[in-house]
């Protein structure tokens, strides 16, 4: 392998799987992590040059909005940097969060940020460590694509797959895979090549947000019985629907929680709901106060409206 050669690449390490070690069955991230990563790159002949830097070392499931904030920071001191592109390595549990936050916080960059991360540690002969961060270098080589990506094989994938920062679905129960919304990713690494999905499309004009991590933002996922809590407290309320983007409209506690949310001026929006299955239950949307979102991946609706000031989701709202 000669992936990279002359290529100069920021490699901005924040921990997680890729970087743990096992020590009396517990797994932990390393100082270390991030130099053996670059090690084992070498030793398969990745020819790219790094200049590495970490605002912090962490399992991804202790990230937090200031921690998000830490990142960005760590990356804008960066970006005039003469660099081809940028790597991240992450945990998996959070790296949907993290991308669509980097998407939405660098807006419009010009080069290609691709996030990294490991469903095993490395010394695990079942990681795809290694072979996503191959992928990282490739697709930033020969993509020529700007704005943050995500690259990872799935363990039922031969390929290494190029998902959009703000398309990346939450994992399934038990599951380390990484899908896109509607099932679209960027495309694929090929052997020494990137292949472009040709289904791709990207309407989002990636402005950037400045953010604003004030109030926080309630977010509710439907499921039979659910308990509704108060919205008093919170700059805005997101619901994500079953599959179609139905909710049980006739809920007393959803319908309370409506009722107080629209007296206390708190916008109530709803992500996951396709176009085309128009149900009965959710001809009242509107009476309710609910507004229904473009569609996108959920996380990501919810990480943009994390960010957004409260005066701008009011507006939003109307």
């Amino acid at each position: 392998m000669n992936e990279g050669e002359g290529l100069r690449l920021l490699l901005i390490h924040t921990g997680g799987t890729i970087a743990t070690e096992r020590k009396e069955n517990t797994l932990s991230v390393t100082e270390h992590g991030v130099n053996r990563l670059v090690e084992k790159y070498r030793e398969l002949g990745g020819k790219a040059e790094f200049e590495i830097d970490s605002p912090y070392d962490i399992l991804s499931e202790t990230l937090d909005a200031e921690k998000l904030l830490k990142l960005g920071e760590c990356l804008k001191k960066h970006i005039s940097g003469d660099f081809d592109g940028i790597i991240i390595t992450h945990g998996t549990d959070t790296l949907q969060y993290t991308s669509a936050f980097l998407s939405y916080y660098l807006g419009s960059i010009s080069i290609p940020v691709v996030m990294v991360s490991a469903n095993y540690p490395l010394d695990d002969n079942r990681s795809n460590g290694l072979k996503n961060l191959f992928g990282a270098v490739v697709f930033i080589r020969e993509a020529k694509a700007a704005g943050v990506f995500a690259a990872y094989k799935n363990t039922s994938d031969s390929r290494v797959t190029i998902h959009r920062g703000t398309r990346l679905l939450a994992h399934e129960a038990y599951e380390d895979s990484l899908k896109s919304v509607f099932d679209s990713p960027f495309g694929y690494i090929e052997g020494e090549s990137f292949a472009a999905n040709p289904g791709f499309t990207d309407d989002e004009p990636y402005k950037a947000i400045t953010p604003d991590f004030g109030k926080p933002v309630l977010y509710l996922r439907a499921y039979v019985g659910i308990e509704y809590p108060s919205p008093l407290g919170f700059k805005a309320v997101l619901l994500e629907g079953y599959h179609s983007g139905t909710l049980n409209t006739s809920d007393k506690g959803l319908i309370r929680l409506c009722k107080q949310a629209s007296e206390e001026n708190i916008p109530v929006f709803l992500t996951g709901d396709p176009k085309g299955f128009e149900y009965e239950t959710k001809q009242i949307y509107a009476s309710l106060g609910i507004v229904s979102l473009p569609p996108a991946a959920p996380i990501a609706a919810y990480v943009r409206l994390m960010m957004l000031p409260e005066a701008s989701l009011r507006d939003q709202k109307n």
